[in-house]
Parts: structure tokens; sequence; C-alpha cells
């Protein structure tokens, strides 16, 4: 039998029509999102009962995300541009990352969900990871070494993608400057006075007496503490990539391999944050939010050579022309530059990482309890806690050692 191309075609046409969707039955919305595992959306499961082209019947699954639909909420959401810029990472950033990929022949797995649509800039809809046997890990327990060894060489990949189409000419990084963090926001500079006064005192008060030290240190970075924050992200870096800025446990899916129940793929979710600077912002992120103490008490050694390993192998396989590779030792003195912002991050994130569900605080009340008083209650009673007291003890050990007290 002779083949040709038209023969070919109708036949792919065909099956490509019996297994596209020709009709919606039904459609149910279920919540995903727990208290406290996502403040900047609103996250629904959409399960779709579909008719295909062949006949029959069959059920998909969606990801909705929507601004907030609380108006407080929805308002801060919206000064700071967030879906805004997710939307431009799912629609212009991430599309141009697929298509150099696909063009360089790279055979590794993507490190992002598919999007389907989007609407300025309110509203948008993504690939179920779960359909795809991703799930997320426990915020509460940690992630332990295989799994942060697999978030650290996804990082280097990640970064090393970003800084080679920018070095190209392809990425447009100007969208990506502004931070929460370097926006002029009062809420915000209130809010970190206020935990760092809060974690100062539990330092000081239950710690014990060989902790006083750091408790009058971490309490005399309360006046200054925004501008301490912002100097940071203005230093000079000779390495700067798209970070994707909010990198910790809650925004990130694991496959498993099913003979060792080790992690075997990774996707990262959640691009509002995202932003062009220094990458050694995604490593303390990640490295002080979402790993085990004890991980944290060999000063990241193994997660450190992971990630730059697979940065510089990624950056050779690009094609990166750029003279300005940072080697090992770079990185790990790149993230000495940044241990006071592991130190904020710990302030502001802890807290909420070991809460139990019940205990998390409504954002919507928080930001009006704000309005009224100025002043924004934290959970105090997470911050005594045995789960937090390790948390934070290897945190500020850490800093201590790396020398972010040295000039307080």
């Amino acid at each position: 039998m002779e083949l040709s191309e038209t023969w070919l075609e109708t036949i792919l046409k065909r099956d490509a029509l019996e297994r596209s969707v020709s009709k919606v039955i039904s459609v149910e919305k279920e919540d995903v999102v727990n208290k406290g595992d996502n403040y900047a959306s609103d996250i629904s499961r959409l399960k779709i009962e579909t008719v295909l082209g062949s006949g029959r019947m069959a059920t998909r699954s969606l990801i909705m995300k929507r601004m907030p639909a609380t108006e407080l909420r929805a308002k801060q959401i919206g000064e700071w541009g967030l879906f805004r810029k997710e939307i431009k990472m799912y629609n212009t950033v991430l599309p141009k990352m697929d298509k150099f990929l696909e063009s360089e022949d790279y055979s590794g797995d993507t490190l992002w969900g598919r999007c389907l649509y989007t609407r300025p800039y309110d509203l948008i809809i993504l690939e179920d990871l779960k359909d795809l046997g991703f799930k997320m890990a426990d915020r509460q327990e940690s992630l332990d070494m295989n799994h942060a060894l697999l978030v650290m060489k996804s990082l280097g990949r990640y970064h090393a993608l970003s800084a080679t189409l920018e070095d190209r000419g392809e990425l447009d990084v100007e969208d990506f400057k502004e931070t929460i963090f370097t926006t002029n926001d009062d809420k915000m500079k209130q809010y970190l006075g206020q935990v760092l006064t809060v974690f100062a005192g539990v330092v000081d008060t239950t710690w014990g007496e060989e902790w006083k030290i750091s408790a009058s240190k971490i309490k005399s970075l309360v006046a200054n503490s925004m501008d301490s924050v912002r100097r940071m992200y203005d230093e000079k870096c000779d390495f700067p990539v798209l970070n994707h800025g909010d990198c910790w446990v809650n925004n990130m899916m694991f496959k498993y391999d099913n003979d060792t129940n080790n992690p075997s793929g990774i996707r990262f979710i959640d691009f509002q944050l995202a932003y062009y600077n220094s990458y050694a912002f995604d490593l303390t992120y990640f490295l002080t939010s979402s790993v085990r103490p004890e991980i944290r008490d060999e000063d990241y050694g193994p997660l450190l050579q992971e990630y730059h390993t697979s940065l510089t192998w990624h950056l050779k396989r690009f094609g990166y022309a750029g003279d300005n590779v940072p080697s090992l030792e770079d990185v790990k003195e790149e993230l000495k530059r940044k241990s006071l912002y592991a130190l904020v991050l710990a302030c502001m994130m802890l807290n909420f990482l070991f809460a139990e569900p019940e205990e998390v605080p409504d954002l919507e009340e928080l930001l009006k309890e704000f309005m009224k008083t100025n002043d924004i209650p934290a959970n105090m009673k997470t911050m005594f806690s045995k789960e937090f007291t390790r948390a934070a003890k290897s945190i500020v050990s850490l800093c201590q050692r790396q020398g972010a007290f040295d000039n307080l």
C-alpha cells in the first residue's frame, strides 16, 4: 500500500476529532485550597463531564484561579499587580521558554503546568496537575533532603533558562523589577515591623539566656527593617535571573516513583511574585521556608552543590554566552549576603507554616483590623510551638554563622 500525505492527514484529523470535546454536559466546582495555603487568589477545581467527538463520555478537570472575592484582599492584590504579573508569565514568558526548549530539542520535563486561558486581570484557567499524578507536600512537615535536592536542581534549570533568554534579548524584564518589598506599601512596612517585634520578644522570653543577644539584634532591626530589605534588592548582582519569587512548599507539586516513593518530578505553580534579581533570593526563600531544620544545620552544603551543578550544566546546554557564571563559592557568598533576608522571611512565614488550619488568621479580617487600628495582630500561639521553635532556632543560628547580625 502506497502512503500519501493526504491519506495520513485524514487519519490524524479523524483521530483528533474523536478525542476532542464536542459538548460539555455538566460542571462541578469545588474549593481546593485549605485555609492558610494561599492568600493571593481564590482557587477552585472544575470537574467537567464531556462528550467527545467519538461519542464517548469523559471527565476532565481544570483549575480556576480568580481574583479574591473579598473586598480588601482584592484591593491589595490589585495594587500589587499580582494577577497582571502572573498572566504575563503564563501568556508570554513561559511560552517563550517552552519554544526555546523545543528549538533546543531539550528532552527534560517541563517545570510548570499549561495555561489554557487568561482574562485581564482577574482569571486564569490551568490544567489540573493532579490528573498528571502530581500532589502537594505537607507544609507543616517541611521537605526532606530528597525533595529539597529536586527543588534545587529544578531551580538551577529554571534560572539557567531565564538567564539564557535574557542574554539573547528574548526576555523583557522591565515588568519584573518590582517586588512587594520594594513598593512603597505602608501596610507591609507596618506588618514587618510588628512581626519582628513579636518574634524578638518570643526569642527573648522563651528561648533561654543564650539567645538574648540574638533577640536584641532582631529588635534593633525593627525601625529600619523595610529599608534593610530594600537595600538587599538594590545591591548589584553579577548574575541576575527571573526569580519564581514565592518558592515555598505550597507553590510546587511533586510526582513520586511507585517503587521507592521518592519524588521523581516537580511542577512550580503560582508565578504572581516573579521578579528579576539575584538568584539568591529564590534560594533563600525556599531554604528558609520549606526544608527541615536538620538540613539547615549543614549550611545547605549538598543543596547548594546540587543547584550549582544544575545551573552550570544547563547554562552550557542552552548555549549561554555570558562570562558571569557564578562559581560554587560565589553562590555561597551571595547567599550569605542575603542572610538578613532569611531572618525577615522566618519572622514573616514560619508563623503561618506551622499553624494548624483553624489557627491561620483570615487575611480579610487582618486587613480590616489594620484599617481600623493601624495594627496587625500576630498569631502568638504558633510561635510557642515545638515545631516553630526548632525551625526558627535553626534559621537564627544560620544567620549568625553567615554574619547577618554583624552590623546590627
